[in-house]
């Protein structure tokens, strides 16, 4: 849940609670996760931040995503598999995807106000770096090379740094098999985009037509809405009806668009499946993990195959 403070300040305070006792010269909180008995992460985040650079912060659905990779479990096998990470933020997911074992991670996020910098910081000061690479990936840009066939000039030294490029896409393309993403649909427009990009991010071709899996953890923030005297949580449902619509146009064979999908284009279904959190270690201490906290699994049906 996101508490505003004052003018457009946002902190992940409600159930995530440290220390800020250590903190560098920017003003970033210097915390230590520990993975195991040998293993501890430390990552360098804000405590409060403007609603642009809150992938400054680490929120609960991060931890509780981080948690389920490093439990080891048949249904999410981290090791040895080539991982994407959506709005990585701080960069705690992708860092524990490569402490599980990944062969590869790819952490990425918007290029706005110095997160990209940030989460690299991070994936250096724990020696991760042979393992985790730092990506520019917006999912509202439709010149992004992950969504297009463009490889466009870079608008900035900070894009062109971290910038994803063909080689990277090809590589996507051929061995990225998770895609992980934690607390990125708090906004509608995100969430469109996100799921406007599934079919493109989940499908993959290799021989056959197989399905990529994505694991996305989300904390329902429940708001009581006057107008309709209820309770509501509207960003919740905004994502489910906006995968039911994107399952309409694919049996209808459109885009969401109204464009015509190819003639080669399989016949898929976006399928979601909530996955059972039961005797997850809960390894963090400093987040409560709240019935609202969930992690969902998204692949792809496909249908006449």
């Amino acid at each position: 849940m996101k508490t505003q403070v004052g003018t457009d300040v946002v902190l992940s305070d409600v159930h995530v609670s440290y220390s800020a006792d250590t903190t560098d010269s920017e003003g970033f909180v210097l915390s230590e996760y520990r993975i195991g008995e040998a293993t501890v992460l430390r990552i360098r985040h804000a405590l409060a931040t403007q609603l642009n650079d809150v992938g400054m912060q680490i929120w609960a659905g991060a931890m509780v995503l981080a948690e389920l990779i490093l439990a080891d479990r048949a249904d999410i096998q981290i090791c040895g598999q080539h991982i994407l990470e959506l709005g990585a933020g701080t960069g705690l997911v992708s860092l524990c995807a490569a402490v599980a074992g990944a062969k590869s991670v790819v952490a990425s996020d918007i290029a706005e106000n110095m997160v990209l910098s940030l989460l690299h910081r991070n994936v250096l000061e724990n020696n991760l770096a042979q393992t985790v690479t730092v990506r520019h990936i917006d999912l509202t840009d439709d010149n992004c090379v992950l969504f297009s066939a463009s490889d466009l000039e870079p608008i900035s030294n900070l894009i062109y740094e971290f910038k994803f490029s063909k080689l990277d896409f090809e590589l996507f393309q051929s061995n990225c098999s998770i895609i992980l993403a934690a607390d990125i649909v708090y906004l509608d427009l995100v969430t469109y985009y996100l799921v406007k990009r599934l079919p493109q991010l989940l499908l993959k071709r290799n021989g056959g037509w197989e399905s990529r899996t994505l694991f996305l953890s989300l904390e329902k923030r429940v708001q009581f809405s006057i107008q309709e005297c209820a309770v509501t949580v509207p960003a919740w449902d905004f994502l489910l009806k906006t995968v039911k619509a994107m399952n309409a146009d694919l049996t209808e064979r459109i885009t969401d668009d109204c464009a015509d999908l190819a003639p080669d284009f399989p016949d898929i279904q976006i399928r979601m499946e909530q996955v059972d959190l039961t005797g997850v270690p809960q390894l963090f201490t400093v987040y409560e993990r709240v019935k609202e906290l969930e992690v969902w699994k998204f692949d792809l049906i496909f249908l006449n195959i």
